[in-house]
């Protein structure tokens, strides 16, 4: 700030008023200081006014983290009536195990996609105890890894589909493989469409055994208007 900052009129009154030259140049530095100080405290006002940065998260990311955490916060259903009247008669005169939950999850892009075609089941985020050791090391295999399974479905149909499991060999030095189990194919993306199964839907997958068969339920929980919400927000 300085002399630049006086404006035409300010010289002008300035060179008006009566006084020695050593009048007029404190006049001046005074007026050019009061400029200075004005536009200072201008600034400041500003900077004060001027809300935080907040970093910017991509829709999608706050979406899908909306949704696990409601996820992990909601408490288990237990196995809907409709279910078990379904499953006792497929057992009728034959050995029947209980029913154990698998996994509770949001159903994702790549669960409702009929490209996919495939519902994921992270090893993550299970215990593959439900489990026969020989299926565990036939769904591992490279080679016919697919096992037929019954699936007793929303709508309370039940039909057969492929079960699997894919192991993702990730970049890097550790070279870390990531592994899932799924359940493919046509009769998954049919299920979905007879359904109404949607992004964000949240559903349990159930797991119980007919004469030793393996067998799944897939409950849909009851429609909340948070899962709704993100779901709009996702598409």
């Amino acid at each position: 700030m300085g002399f630049r900052d006086l404006t035409l009129r300010d010289v002008e009154e300035i060179i008006t008023m009566k006084g020695t030259i050593f009048d007029i140049l404190l006049a001046t530095a005074e007026r050019a200081s009061d400029i200075r100080e004005a536009e200072e405290k201008a600034l400041q006002q500003q900077i004060t006014q001027t809300p935080p940065f907040t970093a910017v998260v991509p829709r999608k990311r706050r979406t899908a983290f909306r949704i696990r955490t409601q996820i992990a916060q909601q408490r288990h259903q237990p196995l809907p009536e409709k279910f078990k009247n379904v499953i006792e008669e497929m057992a009728r005169g034959k050995e029947l195990t209980p029913a154990t939950l698998v996994i509770q999850k949001g159903l994702c892009g790549s669960d409702v996609s009929r490209e996919e075609s495939r519902l994921s089941i992270p090893t993550s985020r299970i215990s593959d105890d439900f489990l026969t050791e020989e299926e565990r090391q036939r769904v591992g295999s490279k080679k016919n890894n697919c096992i037929d399974v019954r699936i007793v479905e929303p709508s309370g149909a039940v039909v057969t589909a492929k079960f699997c499991r894919r192991d993702v060999k990730k970049s890097g030095a550790k070279k870390v493989t990531s592994s899932c189990y799924k359940i493919k194919g046509r009769k998954w993306i049919e299920i979905v469409a007879r359904n109404n199964l949607e992004l964000a839907t949240v559903v349990q997958l159930w797991c119980f055994r007919v004469d030793r068969e393996l067998c799944f339920a897939l409950v849909p929980l009851p429609s909340n208007p948070v899962f709704t919400a993100a779901a709009g927000d996702a598409a």
